[in-house]
C-alpha cells in the first residue's frame, strides 16, 4: 500500500489490539492479535514485490492459526498426563528428533496408511523450507528471483497444522481411542514437535511457551524422582528439522498412497455434505413410516486403512459389503420359504371360492418381490 497519511496499519494497534478491524470478524474472544500472528501475517505476503498489498485480515487468520496450536497442544498435554508407562514423557524429553525419526524409520512400513501420509506431507514442507530458506539453497539456486521466499512454506505449513494434522489425523486418533484398547501417539507427537521447531522462527512466543509447557509437565510426572536435574533450554537453540530426516519415505510407494488418501478425502467431503440434508428431515415428525435418517458406509474390500480414515471422518458405521451380501441372501431364501409354505397351505384348502385365494397367492409374491 502506498504511504498515504491515514493509509498504513500500525503495527503496535495490532500487537496490542485488534486496530480498526471489524468486530464482527475477529469475534468476541480476541482482544489483540499479538506479535507472533503479525509476524505471520506479514511473512505469508508475497514480500519480493515491489508493492505488497497487505490486508490486516491476515493477522485475524494467523491468530485463529495461534488458537489452533495452542488447542492441538492442549490435545497432546492430556494424552501425556495419561501416558502410565512414560513413553510420550520420553519422547517429548528428548532434544534429539534426528534420532527419533531414525527410531520411526524403523517402524515406518509397518505404520497405517494416514500415519504414512501424515509423515510424508511433514517431509515434503521440510524439503519446500530447505530449498526456500536456507542460505545454501540460495547459492545453489541461480534464479535470484526465488531466493529466501518465505509465504510458499508458510503457506504450507499453515494448511498442513489446521487440516491435515488436526481435522485429519487427530479425527482419526480419537477414532482409534474409542475403537482400540491402546493407541499408539508417537507418530502425532513427534509430528507436532517437528512443526512446532519449523514455527518458531515465525511465532518464537507460542511455540516456545509450548514447548517448554510440554517438557515441564512431562518432566514434573515421570521425572519428578530423577536425581539429576534436566538442563534448562530452550527451543531456538535446537536443531532445525533437515530433509535428510526423512530419507526413508521415498521408499514407499508415495503416489499411490497419496491419491488412495485423496479419494478417501473427498469421499468423506462428499458424505459430510448430506448431513446438512438428513438434519432437514430428521427434524420432521418421526414415524414407523418416515423413521431417522441415517449414513452407512458399505464397502466390498475390507481395507482397515481406508475404513478407519473414513469412519473417523464421516462418523459411518462399516458394513462390509461382502458379509452384507450374503446375510441379504440367506434372509431372501428365508422369506422365499416361507412363501412356498404359504402357497402350499393356501393351495391345500379346500374352498368354495377360490378367488380370495387368488388374491392371496399374488400377494405373497409381491411381498418376496418388493423385498
Amino acid at each position: 500500500m502506498s504511504k498515504s497519511k491515514g493509509n498504513v496499519v500500525d503495527p503496535l494497534d495490532l500487537i496490542h489490539g485488534v486496530g480498526t478491524l471489524p468486530k464482527h470478524l475477529i469475534g468476541s474472544n480476541i482482544q489483540s492479535i499479538g506479535a507472533d500472528a503479525l509476524r505471520a501475517s506479514l511473512l505469508s505476503c508475497t514480500l519480493d514485490q515491489s508493492q505488497v498489498a497487505y490486508n490486516p485480515e491476515l493477522a485475524v487468520e494467523m491468530r485463529r492459526f495461534c488458537n489452533k496450536i495452542w488447542q492441538t497442544a492442549r490435545f497432546a498435554l492430556l494424552r501425556l498426563q495419561a501416558d502410565q508407562e512414560g513413553a510420550l514423557q520420553s519422547l517429548v524429553q528428548s532434544l534429539d528428533l534426528a534420532k527419533l525419526w531414525s527410531q520411526v524409520e524403523s517402524i515406518y512400513e509397518s505404520t497405517h496408511l494416514v500415519d504414512r501420509w501424515l509423515i510424508h506431507r511433514l517431509a515434503n514442507i521440510v524439503q519446500l523450507i530447505h530449498d526456500t530458506w536456507s542460505e545454501q539453497s540460495s547459492m545453489d539456486n541461480t534464479d535470484s528471483a526465488s531466493a529466501y521466499v518465505f509465504h510458499p512454506a508458510i503457506q504450507q505449513l499453515h494448511y498442513w497444522w489446521t487440516e491435515e494434522l488436526c481435522s485429519v489425523y487427530l479425527e482419526v486418533i480419537k477414532y482409534r481411542e474409542k475403537t482400540r484398547p491402546s493407541t499408539d501417539l508417537s507418530v502425532f507427537l513427534l509430528s507436532m514437535l517437528t512443526g512446532l521447531h519449523m514455527l518458531h522462527p515465525i511465532m518464537p512466543h507460542v511455540t516456545e511457551s509450548i514447548w517448554q509447557g510440554l517438557r515441564h509437565a512431562s518432566n514434573s510426572s515421570h521425572l519428578s524422582d530423577s536425581s539429576q536435574p534436566q538442563p534448562e533450554t530452550c527451543l531456538a537453540l535446537q536443531p532445525f528439522p533437515n530433509p535428510d530426516w526423512f530419507q526413508f519415505t521415498n521408499k514407499s510407494n508415495w503416489d499411490h498412497e497419496r491419491l488412495t488418501v485423496s479419494k478417501l478425502l473427498s469421499s468423506a467431503t462428499q458424505t459430510n455434505s448430506w448431513r446438512a440434508v438428513l438434519r432437514l428431515r430428521s427434524s420432521a415428525r418421526q414415524t414407523d413410516r418416515n423413521p431417522k435418517p441415517t449414513l452407512q458406509l458399505i464397502t466390498s474390500e475390507h481395507t482397515v486403512d481406508q475404513e478407519e480414515l473414513m469412519c473417523a471422518l464421516t462418523r459411518l458405521t462399516a458394513y462390509d459389503l461382502d458379509w452384507t451380501q450374503s446375510e441379504l441372501e440367506r434372509r431372501l431364501n428365508a422369506h422365499i420359504k416361507r412363501r412356498d409354505q404359504f402357497t402350499g397351505q393356501l393351495k391345500s384348502r379346500s374352498d368354495s371360492d377360490p378367488e380370495p385365494n387368488r388374491a392371496a397367492l399374488q400377494k405373497v409374491n409381491l411381498i418376496v418381490l418388493d423385498y
